[in-house]
């Protein structure tokens, strides 16, 4: 698997928490269209996110789970999780990067 740098990973998670976004618009969409189709590496780090979200879905929720994650009070929003995880990712490549010569590889699996 190709590897994609952490900051293209950064760009990608950030598009997606700003298309997430309750008052995304036309301008966001045509802007990331064209980040998206700027460079090979940028459609792929869009693709592992959207992979990554699909096994999100995937996790089994408890009662608990779904009462943490909806409220609107005092649970975090999708855009919270999704910059907490990269926020991981980005110590995760960071550590990767300090302990080897290339970028951090995307898929951990």
């Amino acid at each position: 698997m190709e590897k994609i740098s952490s900051n293209t990973i950064q760009q990608a998670a950030i598009w997606m928490a700003r298309l997430w976004a309750d008052d995304v618009n036309q301008q966001d969409e045509i802007a990331f269209q064209t980040w998206y189709e700027e460079k090979p590496e940028h459609a792929l780090a869009w693709q592992q996110l959207e992979l990554l979200q699909e096994k999100f879905h995937k996790v089994p929720q408890s009662e608990l789970s779904r009462k943490v994650l909806i409220s609107q009070e005092k649970g975090l929003s999708r855009r919270h999780l999704l910059l907490l995880g990269l926020l991981n990712s980005s110590i995760k490549c960071n550590h990767y990067a300090a302990t080897r010569t290339s970028d951090c590889p995307v898929n951990n699996s």
